[in-house]
């Protein structure tokens, strides 16, 4: 058996932590990557740290590495493609963590992370075997400190259970609202800010 099938023995919170630790901003204290550099810069070198780690604790990685500005549906119609078809096809000998970064775009205008998640739970409609975590700021400047939002199998029944509408939220752009609803949205200082939302999608042993 391989040693890192318990990540997916445990419970949800197992995926959460490892996927939120990729993208830790600060290490012993300090921060991760230079606040100071270029936007561009700053996900590049946060996408690099969270390979790193990723590869340390034994999954493999996809690195897309920082992408252009790009429609969420667009974005998502590749990530999930390309995770729908690792789980299917692939059934890898270990975990393994797709990582991106980049701006995203909703009718041209820029986006939080979690319009960006909120559409992938839709595409892949509760597969079993796929987490996803997605960080960033509000181009608005609410959430000015940055946050974080998690997706799980059972993100999409957990919302119907408390009677929210996906679809409904996406189309209003408020789905940050669901995630913080389901308790799977935190604050974080995301080392690719200003604009960028930070990727990574985790998919299981079968």
């Amino acid at each position: 058996m391989n040693q890192h099938k318990s990540l997916f023995d445990t419970p949800q919170s197992a995926p959460r932590f490892l996927l939120r630790a990729l993208f830790a901003t600060d290490v012993d204290g300090q921060p991760a990557v230079d606040v100071d550099a270029p936007r561009a810069s700053r996900t590049i070198a946060a996408l690099g740290r969270a390979e790193a780690l990723a590869r340390k604790q034994g999954l493999i990685v996809l690195q897309l590495g920082a992408q252009e500005a790009a429609e969420a549906r667009e974005l998502v119609s590749v990530h999930a493609a390309i995770a729908l078809q690792g789980v299917r096809d692939g059934r890898p000998a270990a975990p393994t963590v797709i990582l991106s970064g980049g701006p995203v775009l909703v009718d041209g205008t820029r986006v939080g992370p979690a319009q960006y998640l909120l559409t992938l739970a839709l595409a892949l409609d509760g597969h079993f075997a796929i987490h996803a975590y997605a960080s960033g700021g509000e181009p608005d400047s609410v959430r000015s400190a940055g946050y974080a939002v998690f997706l799980a199998p059972d993100t999409l029944l957990r919302a119907q259970k408390l009677r929210i509408n996906p679809s409904e939220r996406l189309l209003a752009q408020d789905a940050s609202l669901l995630f913080q609803a389901l308790d799977d949205c935190v604050t974080a200082q995301p080392s690719g800010s200003d604009g960028d939302v930070l990727r990574a999608l985790l998919l299981a042993q079968e």
